[in-house]
């Protein structure tokens, strides 16, 4: 889904890796499998690893893989920028799927349960893209919580019609973020 983000970076001449989770259900798990493919990145076993400035590492990600990027930049220093699609705080599958789940592994300031989260550890540049709360993203864990904690040099682009499952398809919200996202990858 994911893969036109992935094209587009590399069109501009940056080196993008993807990665799959092997357990959606832990998300600090998925932090530091992240921190792995960076690893795996600046090993011998890399074809590219003497193409990546291992001092210029970006994550990113949509909806969890947001939330996940972030994590993993709080828990890694060669992390220097993060870009979110949408990320949302929540702490496995959607809270209506799995509501025992819904408040795990928080890293946003929460201000429903009184979780501050952890997003005063983040260090890298950030920028943020969002939508308002629905069923994805509800209130209590919209990417709005990532904002409220973000430190400088941090933006926000809010698309105040758009909606969480736009990242993934052709959409307006896509096609701003590419574009906004390179700008950003480029000064930070």
């Amino acid at each position: 889904q994911y893969s036109v983000f992935s094209r587009h970076f590399a069109s501009w001449g940056f080196i993008a890796v993807g990665i799959d989770y092997t357990d959606d259900a832990n998300h600090e798990q998925d932090a530091y499998e992240a921190i792995a493919v960076i690893d795996w990145v600046d090993s011998s076993e890399s074809p590219v690893t003497d193409t990546v400035d291992i001092n210029r590492i970006a994550t990113a990600g949509h909806s969890l893989g947001g939330k996940v990027a972030l994590f993993a930049a709080i828990l890694d220093s060669r992390i220097k920028s993060v870009i979110g699609w949408d990320p949302v705080d929540a702490g496995g599958p959607p809270c209506f799927i799995d509501p025992e789940q819904c408040n795990a592994w928080s890293i946003a300031p929460n201000s429903f349960d009184g979780d501050e989260g952890m997003m005063n550890d983040l260090n890298a540049s950030f920028l943020l893209f969002g939508a308002p709360p629905g069923a994805f993203n509800p209130e209590e864990h919209n990417c709005k919580r990532f904002w409220e904690g973000a430190k400088a040099p941090s933006y926000f682009v809010f698309f105040p019609n758009g909606s969480h499952l736009n990242w993934p398809g052709a959409s307006l919200e896509q096609r701003i973020t590419k574009r906004t996202q390179v700008a950003w990858l480029m000064r930070h």
